[in-house]
């Protein structure tokens, strides 16, 4: 049994996954809780959560989960409303090419932008596009760099300091 669990604190979400299967709770929510399991039967690595970016998704969705596993990066549109706390899987699918993605983390400028922390040492960025309900949606694996290589140089930029 693999469990791993961890705390998005820009939704007020907690999650938990053991094997396949995702919890999410709102702990601002009170009792709002949902699972998701469709990961083809692969264990989850890794889950992160971003802002999505402007006219992709309807106004609804105020957040989008990355969720990794051995062989592939989904993004799932996060809704709260009426029927409570919901995971809606997207058109947003990617291999990882069995790069174990160990880390996700979303830009916290409202961009939408997500990048992935690689257990082969590189920077990926999961970029995609068009609406996620049209066939015109898309969404690639772009490589970025080495982090060796560009840790140094991720770190400034981050930091917001200039050499």
């Amino acid at each position: 049994i693999a469990s791993l669990s961890g705390l998005l604190s820009e939704a007020g979400l907690v999650w938990l996954s053991v094997d396949n299967v995702l919890y999410l709770w709102s702990y601002e929510g009170g009792d709002d809780f949902c699972s998701f399991d469709k990961t083809h039967g692969q264990c989850i690595v890794s889950v992160g959560i971003v802002k999505p970016k402007k006219d992709i998704f309807k106004e609804m969705v105020k957040w989008c989960l990355i969720v990794t596993t051995p062989i592939e990066i989904m993004m799932l549109a996060v809704v709260t409303g009426t029927n409570g706390l919901q995971v809606i899987p997207t058109r947003f699918v990617l291999p990882t090419d069995y790069v174990r993605m160990i880390c996700v983390e979303g830009c916290k400028d409202g961009s939408g932008r997500v990048f992935l922390g690689g257990d082969d040492g590189n920077l990926y960025e999961m970029v995609y596009s068009g609406p996620d309900i049209k066939p015109d949606g898309s969404a690639r694996l772009s490589y970025t760099q080495s982090l060796g290589v560009g840790a140094k140089r991720i770190y400034s930029l981050m930091s917001g300091s200039v050499e």
